[in-house]
């Protein structure tokens, strides 16, 4: 299980709590019962068997169901392309630069 681990590109969202094999358990069984506790139930026998209190809560498999049927992706996405940076942003640093310099 991968936890507090960054996603690339993206200073707050942390990674999902799911392994590869996980998520691809996760959204078959969820789309075998259509229960978010009954796939809950099934991870936790699969996998975490013996240590129940490793298993992550509902609103990660809550979160990874609703990722893989709105973004079609089981991992957060990173945004496309560079960040926005407007002109008045420049001027604001350059200028604070100018008054550190003096």
């Amino acid at each position: 299980m991968v936890t507090n681990k960054k996603s690339p590109g993206r200073a707050s969202r942390l990674s999902s709590p799911f392994s590869v094999a996980e998520a691809k358990f996760v959204i078959q069984c969820y789309n075998d019962v259509k229960s978010i506790t009954s796939v809950r139930r099934a991870f936790r026998n699969q996998f975490y068997k013996h240590q129940p209190d490793k298993v992550p809560k509902i609103l990660s498999f809550r979160r990874l169901i609703d990722r893989f049927e709105n973004e079609h992706a089981v991992r957060p996405q990173v945004p496309q392309g560079r960040s926005k940076t407007t002109e008045k942003q420049v001027k604001q640093v350059v200028s604070m630069q100018v008054l550190v310099n003096i």
